[in-house]
């Protein structure tokens, strides 16, 4: 069986209540357990002591109207899924609104009982994948912060670096993030044709910044750049598999990096050309 899921509703117009809870009991197996309320202000004081899983928004209550309606909630509390209720009349204000941040939006006159548990539990779900996307993404940018803030790491940029790169060389830095962002999708893209990604133009690249004198932190900022630039509309199962790569390329072009700087002179020649100054 399903676990329940825990939904507020937030609805002032008794007749639509009832409407929704005869929905609610019209579904052959119901797992949801719901409270309600009828003003915003009591809303936000339950998502403060309770958990739940997802909210249904009226947006013309007593205390709040419109559009504030929900921003009001979301910027407290973006991490639940929220779906608003909508009039017949104001199904284009339901939309302007899931492009805010709303998961989506229900018309009450349209109310179906499976259509509406379907909702519910795909709103839930997406959340939670954005969830663990945000987790694993904190977590690998965790990880590479660790190993910069390693001895070894520490120790070369106190001996190479000039600064951070993204001022030194603006310039460079951007053209560096465009392609090291490139360099990830293509390895990426071989993963998925079951070829074996190649590592080795990280070697000229790692040359390049040695030659510029780049730190640690100066690649924690090219990585973290390149997945803001690579990741922005995709979806959780492509967002994952990015960060994934991206932390096998961050970690060699640190392991390629640490070497030019420990051996002392370039091992690729013919790279000065990248980027120039």
């Amino acid at each position: 069986m399903e676990r329940p899921i825990s939904v507020l509703l937030v609805e002032d117009n008794p007749v639509d209540v009832l409407l929704l809870q005869e929905a609610f009991n019209d579904l052959p197996e119901t797992n949801l357990q719901i409270d309600q309320t009828d003003h915003l202000t009591k809303a936000l004081e339950l998502l403060e002591t309770k958990n739940f899983d997802a909210v249904l928004l009226d947006l013309g209550l007593p205390d709040s109207q419109g559009l504030d309606t929900f921003v009001k909630l979301h910027s407290k509390h973006s991490h639940v899924p929220i779906l608003v209720l909508t009039a017949l009349e104001d199904e284009e204000v339901g939309l302007q609104i899931v492009r805010t941040g709303a998961q989506d939006f229900i018309v009450k006159g349209k109310i179906h009982p499976l259509s509406l548990s379907r909702s519910l539990r795909f709103a839930v779900e997406r959340a939670e994948r954005e969830s663990r996307v945000q987790v694993d993404r904190e977590l690998e940018m965790g990880d590479v912060e660790s190993l910069a803030a390693s001895p070894e790491a520490v120790t070369s940029t106190q001996l190479f670096s000039a600064g951070p790169l993204r001022l030194t060389h603006p310039d460079q830095f951007e053209r560096i993030v465009e392609r090291y962002a490139a360099m990830i999708l293509t390895s990426l893209d071989l993963r998925n044709e079951n070829r074996h990604p190649t590592y080795e133009p990280l070697q000229p690249l790692a040359t390049v910044l040695g030659r510029i004198r780049c730190s640690s932190t100066d690649l924690i900022e090219i990585h973290t750049a390149a997945l803001k630039t690579i990741m922005e509309g995709q979806s959780s199962a492509r967002a994952q598999a990015i960060m994934a790569q991206g932390r096998l390329m961050i970690l060699q072009l640190m392991g390629n990096l640490a070497n030019f700087y420990r051996v002392g002179h370039d091992t690729v020649s013919g790279v000065g050309g990248l980027y120039p100054s």
